[in-house]
């Protein structure tokens, strides 16, 4: 499993990091202006999965409402179960705002 890292105000999610407590304290305990999450819900081989999925991104929109959060690693794996797709609609859902949760596309370069 891999461990949270902090640089600056930005929160990266590491290779294989699932939503668990420890990242939900280290969320409250720096409150980042963004953070970047591997949010395609991969599944390997049948053991579970090994990156977040849908619902666990839009937690993290929840826990960190002042924060921006990237969705990374989407429809770029071929074990990945959630598409840039389904998560903007999931996300429209939950009335989480596209400014909120930004799901950049293949070769996008965002300013932050």
């Amino acid at each position: 499993m891999g461990r949270p890292f902090v640089s600056s105000t930005i929160y990266g999610m590491r290779l294989r990091l699932l939503l668990y407590e420890p990242v939900l304290q280290t969320i409250e305990r720096f409150r980042p202006d963004v953070i970047v999450t591997h949010s395609s819900g991969a599944m390997w081989k049948g053991s579970g999965p090994i990156v977040m999925d849908a619902a666990q991104t839009l937690a993290v929109c929840r826990a960190a409402p002042a924060s921006r959060v990237v969705a990374i690693h989407l429809d770029s794996l071929d074990h990945g179960e959630v598409s840039r797709e389904d998560l903007r609609a999931q996300a429209r859902a939950a009335e989480i705002p596209d400014t909120r949760l930004l799901i950049p596309g293949d070769g996008e370069t965002l300013e932050l």
